[in-house]
């Protein structure tokens, strides 16, 4: 394994850090939690990162194709409610955290420095990585004010 690998792999792990620690404390009782009526659910961001990682693993790191269907992204979706299974959810999290780190895993030195374009921009895959840290780290932020602040539905 490259230097380049080696390091992006340790970079996706730390970034994704918080979010695995704070897996645990998501249960039946909070996963519906919001910060404001209309604001999305603890169970609506987590699938989403998920959904998010796994898709764009796919299209920027030539991961496999996503697993499951996607409800969380795209031009016009709202939070309905229905993301409240907490071991689906969790192992959607699991799966894509391991999509993310095998196609890492899988690129060649030359392809890092390959450009991707993406509907938010385009991007070296090395920087692309930066870009799924922030997406998700954001995310994971509003979780967790969620879980602190937030009510039910």
């Amino acid at each position: 394994m490259s230097d380049t690998t080696e390091n992006m792999i340790s970079a996706w792990k730390t970034g994704h850090r918080t979010l695995i620690n704070m897996l645990p404390k998501i249960n039946e009782e909070n996963i519906a939690n919001r910060l404001a009526p209309e604001a999305n659910s603890v169970g609506f961001l987590l699938r989403h990162i998920a959904e998010a990682e796994h898709g764009l693993s796919h299209t920027a790191l030539k991961g496999p194709a996503l697993t499951f269907e996607r409800k969380t992204v795209g031009p016009g979706i709202t939070d309905t409610g229905e993301h409240t299974n907490v071991e689906e959810i969790k192992k959607m999290i699991e799966d894509s955290g391991l999509s993310v780190e095998n196609a890492i895993k899988n690129l060649t030195p030359d392809e890092w420095e390959e450009q991707v374009e993406l509907r938010m921009g385009t991007f070296s895959r090395r920087d692309f990585i930066s870009y799924m840290i922030a997406h998700s780290s954001y995310h994971t932020g509003q979780i967790g004010l969620s879980l602190k602040y937030g009510k039910q539905g």
